[in-house]
């Protein structure tokens, strides 16, 4: 969280999810123009996204596209409760990943 934190200038420390090896990577979207840290978490489930996503919800976290309906290989789409960060995140059946972008709040996000 250190490195996502220093790159998007900001603070909150979101939760961890459980993962056998994780990549972090570091650029600006060009779907969005917006910096992006995305982390890429090796050998999850679909069963264990949606445990995550459901924690994220009981600690303040709002999740509205997808939110209630997270499936294989489409977004789920949230932020924190102090507005810090859009979360968007997806679960790759293929590759049996979770990967989690991490954007400032503020940034123009679908």
């Amino acid at each position: 969280m250190s490195q996502i934190n220093k790159y998007l200038g900001t603070s909150l420390d979101v939760p961890a999810m459980k993962g056998t090896s994780y990549k972090l990577k570091l650029y600006t979207s060009s779907l969005y123009n917006a910096k992006c840290a995305a982390l890429e978490i090796s050998s999850t489930t679909l069963e264990e996204t949606i445990a995550y996503i459901s924690a994220l919800t009981e600690g303040g976290y709002v999740f509205s596209k997808n939110g209630t309906n997270v499936k294989n290989d489409a977004f789920t789409v949230g932020y924190d409760a102090d507005k810090n960060y859009t979360l968007r995140i997806i679960y790759i059946s293929d590759a049996s990943e979770t990967d989690i972008f991490f954007y400032n709040y503020n940034a123009n996000i679908q």
